[in-house]
Formats: structure tokens, C-alpha cells, sequence
């Protein structure tokens, strides 16, 4: 019970600092960006949280292996390889996710955002750093599946508090200072998310056993949970129809500005959320 309230406390911490830098940090984009820039960002909220259904249920699959793994220590190996399976297969996802956003970038700017007073060229340009920005946070829920599963919950929200004030701050002092640009916006995202995706990697690998050899590529453990994975999968495809279809379907219809208030009342909302997700991790 004691690891229990210790996990419950660092991942409603974690929860708390990222609920409360968003909420702080959005009104600051407001204002610097604008309503139609910031409609952009809510945009790319929608984007992200859409495509998780391309996760395929591997990032819970690798938290409940792992959990299995922790108690049997003459699988260290294993689990070192299925990690690495894992992270492999998440990276060619990404780069086509990356490649397929950048080649619908013209159509997804010219069709389906009503740009308003942004110029065309410059949301294309921003949704091609969106389809960049997915490409690199596509890792993340991985290794938080991992450290979960581990029970490295603390560990994990150290990091996370750390990059959810690094990104949103950071991101507010390089506007403030630089430019006042949705493109000045995104840059930063990418860079701030590459370094938070990368540290959250580091600490996975480190928190693994030790293995008397390095871990490597094995498709053969994936077969194994097949059935699990795909039932997770099919329970994320009905998680974003249902919590997302609202935003799919209004980015198509209203205007950037009108988008962006619906996002930043979205994003309110969720705030109340804060006690589920860590009593549920």
C-alpha cells in the first residue's frame, strides 16, 4: 500500500504541474499569437490525440509486460528485447505518420483549416512542423508505458513536471523575446519535445535489468500478445471517436478563431480530469 500512495501522489503531482502550466500558458499564447494562430495549436492537439489510434495498443502492452517481466528476473534479457522490438517499430511509424502529414500538409492548409487572417503559406508550413512535432512525441507514450510498468511512476513524473514547465515556459519567453509566430511556436515544440522524448528514453533504459548481452530486434514476443494488442487497439479507436470527433469534425467547419476558443474551453475542461488519469496510471 505504501508503493501505491507513493505512485498515486507522483503521478497526481505530475498531472497537477502539467494541468497547471497549460492553463497558465494558454492565455499567454493568446495573446502573443493570436485567436487564429492559437486555433492552429488546437488543431494540432486534435491531430495528435487522433492519430494515437495508430499506436496499435503496443504502448499499455509494453506496461503490462513489463509488470510481468519486473517479478521474474531471468527474463531481463527479454524484456530488454521487447523494449527494443518496441522502439523500433514506433520509430518507422513515425517517420511514415511525418511523411504522410508532410505530403497532405497543402491539402490539410488549403481544403480543410480556414485559415482566416493567417496566410495559406504559413499554414502549410505549420502543419508540416505538426506532422515533425507527432513524429517526435510518437515515442513518449511508449517509454511512459515502460516506466509504468516498472513502477517507475516517480522517476516518470519528475521528468514530466520538468518538461511541462521547460516546454510551456520556454516556449512563452521564446515568443515573448523572438516572435510572436505560430512557426516560431512549433520550432520550439520540436526542440523541446525531442530533448523531453529523449530523457524519458534514457530513463527507461536505465531502469531496465541488466543483461549479459546488448538488447536487439525480435519480432517473436509480439506474436505472443497479439490478442491483447488488439483488443488495447480497438478500445483506443473507440477512445478517440468518442473524445474526438467533436474537434475533427468543427476544425473542418469553423474558422481558426472560433476553433480556437472551442480549444482553449476544451482545455478547461479537461483540467477536471485531473484526479482520473493518475488514479488510473
Amino acid at each position: 500500500m505504501s508503493k501505491l500512495k507513493v505512485n498515486i501522489a507522483a503521478n497526481i503531482g505530475g498531472a497537477s504541474v502539467g494541468a497547471f502550466t497549460q492553463l497558465v500558458c494558454a492565455p499567454i499564447y493568446v495573446r502573443l499569437l493570436g485567436i487564429d494562430a492559437y486555433g492552429l495549436v488546437g488543431f494540432f492537439l486534435t491531430l495528435q490525440a487522433s492519430l494515437r489510434v495508430l499506436d496499435l495498443g503496443l504502448a499499455p502492452t509494453l506496461n503490462r509486460q513489463l509488470a510481468r517481466y519486473s517479478v521474474q528476473m531471468e527474463k531481463a534479457q527479454e524484456s530488454r528485447d521487447f523494449v527494443r522490438t518496441l522502439e523500433v517499430v514506433y520509430l518507422l511509424m513515425g517517420l511514415i505518420v511525418v511523411i504522410a502529414i508532410c505530403l497532405a500538409a497543402p491539402v490539410i492548409a488549403d481544403r480543410w483549416i480556414k485559415h482566416g487572417a493567417i496566410p495559406v503559406w504559413e499554414v502549410r508550413r505549420a502543419v508540416v512542423l505538426m506532422g515533425v512535432l507527432v513524429a517526435v512525441q510518437w515515442p513518449l507514450s511508449l517509454y511512459q508505458g515502460g516506466l509504468l510498468g516498472l513502477q517507475r511512476q516517480v522517476e516518470m513524473n519528475v521528468v514530466r513536471s520538468v518538461a511541462a514547465v521547460f516546454n510551456g515556459g520556454g516556449a512563452v519567453l521564446v515568443l515573448w523575446c523572438f516572435s510572436g509566430n505560430i512557426l516560431t511556436f512549433f520550432v520550439w515544440q520540436v526542440l523541446a519535445n525531442f530533448a523531453y522524448v529523449l530523457t524519458m528514453a534514457i530513463v527507461l533504459w536505465t531502469k531496465l535489468p541488466p543483461a549479459s548481452r546488448r538488447a536487439r530486434f525480435d519480432i517473436r514476443p509480439l506474436r505472443e500478445v497479439a490478442s491483447f494488442t488488439g483488443g488495447m487497439s480497438g478500445t483506443a479507436v473507440a477512445g478517440v471517436a468518442l473524445t474526438q470527433m467533436d474537434k475533427i469534425i468543427l476544425s473542418k467547419i469553423l474558422p481558426l478563431a472560433l476553433f480556437g476558443y472551442y480549444s482553449l474551453g476544451v482545455l478547461i475542461a479537461n483540467s477536471l480530469q485531473l484526479f482520473i488519469g493518475p488514479l488510473f496510471n
